[in-house]
């Protein structure tokens, strides 16, 4: 298992660029799941409503919110959202497993499909608290079964996620891709390479 990192700032173009990779696996049958933010943003681009947009299902959970235009409340987070994706991708697991089983003998041995997880956002929920995607990353960091694994981090948590990647999958390739809007080209060209799609 390979795994992008997609590092920058708020608005720098993070989620964009994990939709554009959905979007881009998918127009060619590459098995793609797990997530990718959505929010609605007030003034200076803060958000205030955060959702959870399944790529598996195509459905849409509200994972966080506060009051709009209010740094000083803290987000509600629900977790039920993030249950949601990890049951997704769970089935998404089952599903495919079962169909491997039930194929024709002369399919075994054969190289299996590229499959591509994203979880879109690893933040302080995740590090400094264990909740949110937690659970979530630990199962497709141990069951190994994608062959890219993308994230999403502020570039500020950068260092505490690679450091916790570290600790789990020091074998594993990891490649860092700093994004801004002024490279936003430059990191789908290097994102599509690296996995693969090019």
């Amino acid at each position: 298992m390979r795994i992008l990192v997609i590092s920058g700032q708020r608005g720098a173009g993070k989620s964009s660029l994990c939709r554009y990779i959905a979007e881009y696996a998918k127009a060619r049958s590459i098995a793609c799941y797990g997530c990718i933010e959505t929010s609605l943003r007030g003034k200076n681009g803060v958000p205030y409503q955060i959702g959870l947009a399944d790529l598996a299902s195509g459905q849409t959970y509200l994972a966080a919110e506060r009051p709009r235009d209010r740094t000083d409340v803290p987000f509600q987070f629900h977790t039920e959202a993030f249950a949601h994706i990890q049951a997704s991708h769970e089935e998404f697991l089952h599903r495919t497993s079962a169909s491997i089983q039930t194929s024709a003998p002369e399919r075994f041995g054969q190289s299996h499909e590229k499959e591509i997880c994203i979880i879109d956002e690893i933040g302080p929920l995740e590090l400094e608290r264990h909740l949110g995607h937690a659970d979530f990353l630990k199962m497709v960091l141990d069951n190994r079964r994608c062959d890219v694994l993308v994230l999403t981090v502020r570039s500020s948590l950068q260092n505490a996620l690679l450091a916790q990647l570290n600790e789990n999958i020091p074998q594993y390739d990891v490649l860092i891709i700093e994004i801004d809007k002024k490279s936003r080209r430059a990191a789908q060209n290097a994102a599509l390479s690296y996995i693969g799609l090019a």
